[in-house]
Formats: C-alpha cells, structure tokens, sequence
C-alpha cells in the first residue's frame, strides 16, 4: 500500500514567509540606522566656523574641511620640528621618516601596497604633466585620450607632439584603437568625468593592460573623493589625483601613483635637487634616483604632506569612502528626481540634466549638471544663476569646468564653430574666473554644476531647491509643478 503524501501546511508556508518579510524590513531598517549613525552630518559640528551660513555645492572644486583635521594639524605641528627630508641630520631624518609614513598610508588606502610608488605633486594636474613629459613616447608612439578628459590630461598631447607620437580622442575606449605596436602608446580616461560626473568602467583598464607596450593611465582626481579605488583589483599603470578633493586640507598636494614595473621605463627631462645622485656642470651627464626621488624635484612640501595623516583619518570616522558613497549617492538622486519632476505649465522640462542619472546611474558620481530652460525654451545664461545663488551664500560651479570635451558634446556644440566665436570674445575674459560665459552663436558654452560630497545634507538640498523657487518667481517663470 502506497504512503500517502503529507498535505502542505499552508498556515505555516505563509508564517514562514511572512517572518522573512519580517526580518528583511528589519535587517533594511537596521542598515540604514547604522547608516545614518554613520554619516550623518550636522555642519556646525565638523566645518570650519569660517562657512558659517553658506551652503557648499563644489565638491569636485575641493572638499571642505573640518574643524577636527585643523586641530589636529596644529596640535603636532605645535610639537614637531619639521625640516629638508634631504638633509641627513636628526630632523632631517625624521622629517623623511614621516614622509614615508604618509606614503604608507596613502598606499594601503588604495591597497596599493605591492605594485606602486607614490609621487608627490602640487596636485593632479602637476601629476599629469610628470607623466607627459617623462612618458618614452617616439615617432610610432599614439597617444588616445578619451573627449571626456580634463585639460590636464589633453595637455600631455604637446609632450607626445614633441616627441613625434600622434594623438587621437575618441569617445569610448575601444581595443580596436589599440593598434599592434612596438612603440611605447599610452591611453588616459577618466574614472569619473568632472564635468557631468559619468563614470567610466574600469574593466578598460584590463583590457588595456593585455596589449603589449600599451599603457593605461586614469585621472581619478573626482571619483576618489566619494568612491573607493581599489589598486589591487584594477591596476592601471598611472592614477593621479589630488587630495584636497578627498578631505579638502591641505590644500596644494596630490600625488601620482606609478606601478613600480614602469618606473625604469619613464625618464623625466629636468632634474633638480633630490632627484639625482650625481651630475657634473660641464659634462652632459646626471644619474637619477630610483622610484620616487626619481619624480620629486626639489624639498617636498613635508607640512602639507604630514596634514594628509588627519584626512584619512576623518574620512574612517565618517564610516569610510564606501559609507559616504552611499550617503553621496542618496543626495544625488533626491536632487535629481525633483529636478525632472519641474515642468513648465506646457509640460516642457525645466531643467536639462547631464550624465548617467536616467541612463546608467550605476555609472553616476555625485555630480549634477544642468542648464536651466526660459519659458520660451531657450536656456538662461549661468552667470545670472550663479549670481543668484551666490547672493544666498549657495557655492557652486558654472562653465565647462575646465572639461571642453564632456562640455560640448553635453552642449551639443559643434567644435569648429566653437572654434570660430573664441577670438570673438571679449578681451582679457580668460583669466580662470571671468571665462564662464562663452558664446557660440546664440548659445552658452557653459553650464551649472552642483557636486555633492561627505560633510552634504538633505537641509541643504532643500534650500538649494527653494532657492530655485525662488529665482523661478522673481523671474516670472511659468512654472507648472515647484520643485519639492
């Protein structure tokens, strides 16, 4: 006789479903108490008092910093002598031996601790030139370069150019650019584009890596300030970066990290004091140091060197890099949705957003680019904006921020005409901070950017949104649904 089959209990199937409902809603409450507890931020407790009312929007600029990092700073500066790290006496000694201290710290940051040297810099844009001009380009050599790239990273087309080396920029990286060569080539994107924040996947760089005598360099100088960088799970050849964009003290220091299996191949033009071991006056003839002496020429800035410690510090006290890219991310996405959500009476947007945020927000930093629409659809100039804003003590950005790539393309700007209305511009409007409203045509190359970071709050992108509110009244735009 066949067993009969048990009936399923189909009280206790839904029990049991309904426990693990249960228990995934608390386990979802529970992640984000902690991340609240975490990243949090009240302003008045961790920002320089210097900021008072302001609200700060420029994060890709530099990254504010706090009360905690300066205090620090201060209390061993008050008890340290510090002195030329070249100088073999007691404090010279120590003074290099601090130096090395911050360089291990910087490197297990990005576990890096195995494959890479660090170079210090004024900043990212001096790492990129060391890499321009010690980089082995020759007659063969290319240099690809992605139209999303910094100026700092174009620049090094004039070293590849001196060199004989031809250049090409394309728009994404393709290995079929990556032509068979026996000459030294070298391609460089962005980990995040700082002008619209899209982030780019770092899988190139394996990819990259496989072609022989094919280089891979990353400007990572906007993406580490609210994302992790792991060196031991992507290893391009060259990162650079600035650290002010990190933790915003000290100001004027970046670094380049270079895989140790090229340094040999890279030969600086100049040398200086540190950089060299022997040379001779009459005699063309000079022998450098190895690894990173090799790149630092002259007495390294070792004060500003030593505040990086208390940066590193903070950003772990704040939860880490990978709590604050959540916290970033959150912002992000609550400014976002209620820009789209702004119609005019017409039904027409109000605002026309740049980057990832409605195509791959995966691929999205804490970057919000946008023009802002009249009612008769044509686009309001940003100085008028920035104007505004800047009366209710609200930093941002305008222009192309130093991206005319990523800038154009957004724009929809055709680049020889771009080309044509330059020297149309008035003269002397180039200096860093009167460039901002350059005309082509009838149309503005520039736009607004708000970049979000660590110390951001939910506050302070709702003062933003009603501060927008407010220029839509004042200029009478006919505005069917208010920011919320």
């Amino acid at each position: 006789m066949l067993q009969q089959k048990p009936m399923i209990d189909l009280t206790r199937v839904f029990l049991v479903v309904a426990a693990l409902i249960s228990f995934c809603v608390f386990i979802s409450f529970l992640n984000n108490t902690l991340y609240s507890s975490q990243v949090k931020i009240e302003k008045s407790d961790i920002l320089m008092p210097l900021m008072d009312d302001e609200i700060y929007f420029d994060y890709a600029g530099a990254a504010p910093y706090t009360i905690e990092q300066i205090d620090q700073y201060s209390q061993f500066m008050k008890n340290n002598f510090l002195c030329n790290s070249h100088s073999p006496n007691v404090c010279g000694l120590r003074s290099s031996e601090l130096v090395q201290n911050t360089r291990d710290i910087i490197l297990k940051y990005f576990n890096a601790q195995d494959d890479y040297i660090i170079i210090f810099t004024s900043g990212c844009t001096h790492a990129l030139r060391v890499i321009g001009e010690s980089f082995p380009f020759e007659e063969g050599s290319q240099f690809i370069f992605t139209k999303s790239n910094h100026n700092s990273v174009l620049g090094i087309r004039e070293f590849a150019k001196l060199k004989k080396a031809s250049f090409l920029s394309v728009d994404e990286y393709s290995s079929s650019y990556l032509k068979t060569t026996i000459h030294p080539s070298l391609f460089a994107f962005p980990a995040e584009d700082n002008f619209n924040g899209v982030q780019y996947p770092l899988e190139w760089i394996e990819d990259i890596n496989k072609h022989e005598n094919w280089y891979s360099l990353i400007d990572a100088a906007a993406f580490v300030s609210h994302s992790l960088l792991n060196l031991s799970q992507v290893k391009p050849h060259f990162v650079t970066l600035s650290f002010y964009k990190i933790f915003g003290f000290p100001m004027g220091i970046g670094a380049l990290l270079m895989r140790k299996d090229v340094v040999d191949k890279m030969s600086p033009i100049y040398f200086g004091g540190g950089t060299v071991y022997a040379s001779l006056p009459n005699v063309d003839y000079h022998v450098f140091f190895g690894f990173s002496s090799k790149f630092e020429a002259g007495t390294l800035p070792i004060s500003s060197i030593v505040g990086i410690k208390y940066g590193f510090e903070m950003i772990k006290k704040r939860g880490g890099i990978k709590s604050i890219q959540k916290h970033v991310k959150i912002l992000t996405q609550k400014l976002v949705t209620s820009l789209k959500q702004t119609k005019f009476e017409n039904g027409n947007p109000v605002f026309e957003i740049y980057g990832n945020h409605f195509k791959n927000s995966s691929l999205q930093g804490g970057i919000i680019t946008f023009n802002i629409h009249k009612n008769d659809n044509s686009l309001i100039l940003t100085a008028s904006i920035n104007s505004f804003l800047r009366e209710k003590k609200i930093n941002i950005r305008t222009g192309c921020m130093c991206n005319p790539g990523s800038c154009l393309k957004s724009l929809g700007i055709n680049e020889d005409e771009y080309m044509n209305d330059i020297p149309k511009q008035p003269k002397g409007g180039f200096d860093s901070n009167s460039c901002l409203d350059i005309m082509v045509g009838n149309k503005e190359a520039g736009a607004i950017r708000v970049s979000i970071g660590y110390a951001s709050t939910e506050e302070e992108i709702e003062r933003l949104i009603e501060v927008l509110n407010e220029y839509f009244k004042e200029n009478q735009m006919k505005i069917k649904i208010p920011i919320k």
